[in-house]
C-alpha cells in the first residue's frame, strides 16, 4: 500500500473472549476466528499500526461484559501498553463502566447507546472526559441505530449531527451497518458528507464498515478522512 495520511485502526470484536466478526450487526451470523487477539495484534504491529479498536459484543447486547471479555481486554492493554493506544466500546451505559475500561488500560472509550438513552449523563461524561470519549453513531439507510444495532432511533444521522454539534467530541465514529462485515466497500458518499461537516465543526470522523481492500482505504484518504476502522479485511489478510 502506498504511503497515506489516513490512520488505519484494526478492530477486534470479542464475544466470550473469542475474536468474531458479524455481518451487518447480525448476532446470529458470526464468523469465529481460531487465532488469539494477541496473534492478530502482533501481525498488525509489524504493519506499523498505532491504535487498536476493541468492541465488547457481550456488553453491547447485554449491557454487561463477560468475564472472558474483561480478562481479554485487560491482557491486551497490559501487554501492548507501550506500543498501542487502545479504545474500547460496547455496553458503556454508566460512568462506572467507563471508568472500568480506563482502569484496564484503555486510552479512549466509545459511547453510543448512552447518547440516546440518557443524554443528560452523556453530557456530564462529555464535559468530564472530553477528548477521551469517542461518540459512535451507527446508521442504517441514513437512520441512526443503537443498543448493539438492534434498535432504530427514527432519527436521520445528519440531523442528529446538526442538532447536537455543540456536544460532539473531537472524534466521532460512524458505521454504516449495511456495509459492516460485508467486504463490499464503505459508504464513500456518506463519508464525503461527514468530512465536509467535520471541517466546519472541528470534528474528525472515523469511517467504519465495509473496507474490503487497500483501494478502499486509498479512496477514503483521497476524501480527507482522518481515520478508518478495519476489521474483517485485516482478519482475513485481504490487506497486508
Amino acid at each position: 500500500m502506498k504511503p497515506l495520511n489516513i490512520e488505519i485502526i484494526p478492530a477486534i470484536d470479542l464475544k466470550g473472549g473469542n475474536v468474531v466478526r458479524l455481518k451487518q450487526g447480525n448476532y446470529s451470523d458470526e464468523t469465529l476466528y481460531d487465532s488469539t487477539p494477541q496473534a492478530f495484534i502482533d501481525q498488525w504491529l509489524e504493519m506499523g499500526v498505532k491504535r487498536l479498536h476493541i468492541v465488547d459484543l457481550d456488553a453491547a447486547v447485554n449491557g454487561q461484559s463477560s468475564i472472558e471479555n474483561t480478562n481479554s481486554i485487560e491482557a491486551i492493554a497490559s501487554r501492548y501498553k507501550n506500543q498501542l493506544k487502545i479504545q474500547v466500546g460496547g455496553g458503556i451505559r454508566d460512568e462506572a463502566t467507563l471508568q472500568k475500561y480506563f482502569d484496564l488500560g484503555a486510552e479512549k472509550v466509545i459511547i453510543g447507546t448512552l447518547f440516546f438513552k440518557d443524554f443528560e449523563l452523556y453530557e456530564q461524561l462529555f464535559n468530564t472526559y472530553g477528548e477521551k470519549i469517542i461518540l459512535a453513531l451507527d446508521t442504517n439507510n441514513g437512520y441512526v441505530c443503537h443498543s448493539g444495532w438492534q434498535t432504530s432511533s427514527n432519527e436521520k444521522l445528519m440531523r442528529v449531527l446538526e442538532q447536537y454539534r455543540a456536544v460532539l467530541p473531537v472524534e466521532v465514529m460512524v458505521t454504516d451497518i449495511q456495509k459492516d462485515g460485508m467486504l463490499e466497500g464503505p459508504n464513500f458518499e456518506l463519508m464525503s458528507q461527514l468530512v465536509a461537516f467535520g471541517k466546519n465543526n472541528r470534528i474528525n470522523f472515523i469511517a467504519s464498515g465495509g473496507i474490503s481492500c487497500s483501494a478502499d482505504i486509498e479512496k477514503l484518504d483521497s476524501l480527507s478522512v482522518k481515520s478508518v476502522i478495519v476489521g474483517k479485511a485485516l482478519l482475513e489478510r485481504k490487506i497486508v
